[in-house]
């Protein structure tokens, strides 16, 4: 019921006005997400440091310095992330860094040639301002994203989830984020540059929990939202199925999920087929559910794509004989026969 809920509201927050304020240069045809909290789109975002534009390949920037008109001007950012200037022979690196930390840049090396040298850097045409959102979303695309652009406004402009999505959302970053010094990205090696893995709880974040995990969303960022694991049921229960494992998945709440026992089940005897790396079959684990049920032995937890069989008198034989000479995708359409 948790993720048909979503569902509606996240077809209310794809309604939100968006607002106007896009770059000069930005493609018309992409998808923009915009920031505001759902319900909150008339209260304006308030800008702050960590929000700052970071420059991207071929971005196009005004570069003006105070006071010398031959060294000020326009400059595209190569696909590389670089920028050449004059008086410099070597080119400047400008992807990853904001506005104002490539002009501190540029000033640092003026000084050698000016006395306190004045540096005005702005964007004036971007295109690098796009997220990807790939996965379990209704609308795959890449988006342009605004500053200060939200992981939830994000998923609502992708469409909201589908009905396969799992508990997590994976951000991968691959640029540099915004709101640190010039001097600080210096003194960074190499492996600053590495993609970083954020992995968001969705329960979290659509429990309106918005200051722990609504995280912001960077030019450059790809968003995944996994499918959920799956567990199968089979067996003499009333709804033999697949299903989406969302928290913890245990015995006795696959079993729910499948409608409960027929009668004539060997509760005593009920059986978990879990595959192992390395191994052709997979490994039985017999479990009494009457002992769980009285509370004399734990809840077995499951994991992703454990098959739970709950036999009869009738089926017990045949049926594991069955599921186990099958592959995984095999047996799930066993399912369906072993009712």
């Amino acid at each position: 019921m948790w993720i048909l809920s979503l569902l509606v509201v996240f077809g209310m927050w794809g309604s939100v006005p968006a607002e106007n304020s896009q770059a000069s240069g930005a493609r018309p045809s992409a998808p923009v997400a915009q920031e505001g909290r759902p319900g909150a789109s008339s209260v304006p975002s308030q800008p702050d440091e960590d929000e700052e534009y970071v420059i991207g390949p071929e971005d196009l920037l005004e570069i003006r310095v105070f006071e010398q008109p031959d060294l000020s001007g326009e400059v595209r950012v190569s696909l590389k992330g670089y920028i050449r200037i004059l008086p410099f022979p070597e080119p400047i690196k400008a992807a990853g860094y904001t506005e104002h930390q490539l002009a501190e840049i540029i000033r640092e090396k003026l000084t050698s040639l000016f006395k306190n040298p004045q540096v005005v850097v702005r964007v004036k045409e971007s295109r690098s301002r796009f997220v990807a959102v790939i996965g379990a979303v209704r609308k795959p695309d890449r988006y342009e994203v605004v500053r200060g652009t939200r992981l939830l406004n994000l998923l609502a402009a992708a469409g909201g989830l589908t009905e396969n999505a799992g508990n997590t959302v994976h951000i991968i970053r691959t640029g540099k984020r915004p709101g640190r010094s010039a001097e600080a990205d210096h003194s960074l090696g190499e492996s600053e540059a590495d993609p970083q893995l954020e992995i968001v709880d969705l329960r979290q974040l659509l429990s309106g929990q918005w200051d722990l995990v609504n995280t912001r969303v960077y030019p450059g960022d790809i968003v995944s939202v996994p499918e959920a694991d799956q567990i199968f049921v089979t067996g003499n229960v009333v709804n033999p199925n697949a299903f989406r494992i969302r928290g913890d998945m245990t015995l006795t709440k696959a079993i729910a999920l499948a409608g409960g026992l027929r009668p004539h089940s060997q509760k005593n005897k009920v059986t978990i087929l879990r595959h192992v790396p390395g191994r052709s079959e997979r490994v039985e684990i017999v479990v009494d559910l009457e002992k769980v049920e009285r509370d004399q032995v734990k809840d077995v937890p499951l994991e992703p794509n454990d098959i739970v069989f709950v036999p009869s008198s009738s089926m017990r034989n045949v049926g594991m004989a069955m599921l186990n000479a099958f592959s995984l995708g095999a047996a799930s359409q066993l399912i369906w026969l072993l009712r």
